[in-house]
């Protein structure tokens, strides 16, 4: 997942003297240089984004169909493996000018308000496989730290586990297990499906 500022670092290093790409050439150099890595990576990885697509287009059928019998929002719901409850339902934002008087001084400022009756739709489309993918995760880190309840000094940020360098490699079994209990006995895209 590369940004366009990395995109820039790679080019900088490939061309710093700008003998192949002229400074106004480098944003058609990164859009071909975006195009020919998801073209290669595509080889590799279909699955991965028919699955993508997959879940874009319940996310965008969900979005159509918002209400429930109350009238509310619904969007996405489905239990991740640990049993826990996902939701996912990004209601259309409405803008609206609010005057404030700040110090005796008149602002504008913007508000944003969420509706609780319709869906997002781009934002729900968005959203989802990041989404599914952020659950995916701290389920399998639950996993692992159940695996782990020996060790009192871990540090987690999203998938990424460090702990002391004496307990690492019961560490490193701990997630490499978590992960595999996701799908022992669990259908993440089934369960979603559902």
């Amino acid at each position: 997942d590369f940004s366009k500022e990395r995109y820039d670092e790679v080019i900088e290093k490939l061309d710093r003297q700008g003998f192949v790409f002229a400074s106004d050439e480098r944003p058609q150099a990164r859009a071909w240089m975006a195009k020919v890595m998801k073209d290669a990576m595509s080889d590799r990885l279909g699955s991965a984004e028919r699955i993508m697509q997959w879940l874009r287009q319940t996310a965008a059928i969900a979005a159509r169909h918002p209400a429930d019998s109350e009238g509310g929002a619904t969007g996405l719901h489905w239990m991740v493996p640990t049993g826990w409850p996902w939701a996912m339902a990004y209601g259309r934002k409405r803008k609206r000018n609010a005057h404030v008087r700040v110090d005796g001084v008149r602002s504008t400022a913007l508000v944003y308000s969420e509706s609780g009756q319709e869906l997002d739709a781009a934002a729900q489309t968005d959203a989802i496989a990041p989404n599914v993918i952020h659950a995916l995760d701290a389920a399998a880190l639950v996993f692992a730290l159940d695996a782990m309840k020996e060790i009192f000094a871990v540090g987690v940020i999203h998938d990424c586990v460090g702990g002391r360098a004496p307990e690492m490699s019961t560490i490193s079994k701990a997630v490499r297990d978590g992960f595999g209990r996701l799908y022992e006995k669990h259908d993440p895209m089934r369960a979603i499906h559902a």
